[in-house]
């Protein structure tokens, strides 16, 4: 769901907002037999967990809605904020196996061309 769709989750006047789905991951579980016939799930389950408790080290330091005396004036700012991205940086990378793959196309174009 995104809030620049053409129907938008939550919409205040012209201003459309978007809704982002999440889980409690601490309330996951996963049977044993389906851990191990997949090594993969397993591997992105410890990633979360370490992710989770570097999550619960800024948890507190996030603003929400109840947070102040005065949960309307809250609301309204959170609503006023800019809706798309003010800045924009990017980062042109290449891995190895990018250069490598790079090299062997030049590679052969060039001896099919003589």
């Amino acid at each position: 769901m995104t809030g620049r769709g053409p129907i938008a989750a939550i919409r205040v006047g012209n201003q459309p907002y978007g809704i982002l789905l999440t889980s409690n991951f601490s309330k996951w579980t996963y049977h044993n037999q389906f851990l191990a016939e997949d090594p993969f799930d397993d591997k992105v389950r410890n990633v979360l967990l370490h992710l989770q408790v570097e999550w619960a080290k800024f948890k507190g330091q996030l603003g929400h809605i109840a947070k102040g005396s005065d949960p309307s004036a809250t609301l309204m700012q959170v609503l006023g904020l800019q809706p798309a991205s003010a800045d924009f940086y990017h980062r042109v990378a290449y891995s190895y196996d990018s250069i490598k793959n790079i090299a062997q196309l030049s590679k052969s174009m060039a001896l099919r061309s003589g």
